[in-house]
């Protein structure tokens, strides 16, 4: 159960990391007169972004887990 819920978080993290990227980097370049709010200037380069941070993240995530499971270990 721990190591599902961490792996999964890391790839949470991931994917929040990659929405805000996005965003902040159409703010970068957006035009003055443009309404705030949530703008992606590409999709396919989002996507394939999010797929990325993601498995950063689960991969991450993963070795937190094994890093944790060591330290317990050590402890006993």
């Amino acid at each position: 159960m721990k190591k599902t819920l961490i792996i999964i978080i890391g790839g949470v993290i991931g994917f929040l990391y990659s929405l805000i990227d996005s965003v902040v980097s159409y703010a970068d370049t957006a035009p003055l007169d443009d309404e705030i709010g949530f703008e992606i200037a590409s999709w396919k380069v989002f996507i394939l972004e999010s797929l990325l941070c993601i498995s950063v993240g689960l991969l991450v995530g993963w070795i937190i887990f094994l890093f944790l499971k060591k330290v317990i270990k050590k402890k006993i």
